[in-house]
């Protein structure tokens, strides 16, 4: 979950839309002098399950994780979605992905934002020829768009090691 100011956002990844078990969305309350508004809905790509494995708010902006999105059929590469908020009406600003991860890497398992700098965990990245070493990517919204600046992951970290696990900024 990640709360600022009158605005509260809260994953369900295994929530039921549209039909699909287990879709996954995260949700988002407005609070006003009545109280707490009923969510807006945040949902992804349909028929892939887990959406909404991490959530970050900054603003207008929510930015969700999908660690179990797949890409060119690879399973779990994982991706994270930016959606924009216009009044009460959420959208999708751009889908982000690593475009070199590999199955399970899980991109999207962690995020945090601040403004146009985001921090994105892949718990399960290889790094070099080490399995499951993790890793976290900056981000920075440029020209409008999220583009990685950097990708970290310790030295020392050893097999298994899960760095990104959970990110902050």
């Amino acid at each position: 979950l990640s709360l600022k100011g009158d605005r509260l956002v809260v994953t369900a990844p295994r929530h039921d839309h549209n039909g699909v078990d287990r879709q996954g969305a995260a949700f988002v309350f407005d609070r006003g002098a009545n109280g707490w508004a009923p969510p807006a809905k945040l949902v992804g790509e349909p028929g892939f399950l887990g959406f909404a494995s991490a959530v970050a708010l900054d603003g207008a902006r929510v930015l969700v994780g999908w660690r179990h999105a797949s890409e060119a059929g690879a399973y779990g590469v994982g991706a994270i979605y930016d959606f924009a908020a216009d009044g009460s009406t959420w959208s999708v600003a751009q889908r982000v992905s690593t475009g070199v991860g590999g199955t399970s890497d899980f991109f999207g398992n962690s995020v945090g934002i601040d403004g146009a700098v985001a921090v994105v965990g892949a718990a399960n990245d290889d790094v070099g020829s080490v399995a499951d070493v993790g890793s976290a990517h900056v981000l920075e919204r440029i020209a409008g768009q999220w583009t990685r600046v950097a990708m970290l992951s310790p030295a020392f970290a050893g097999a298994k090691s899960r760095f990104g696990t959970a990110v902050g900024v």
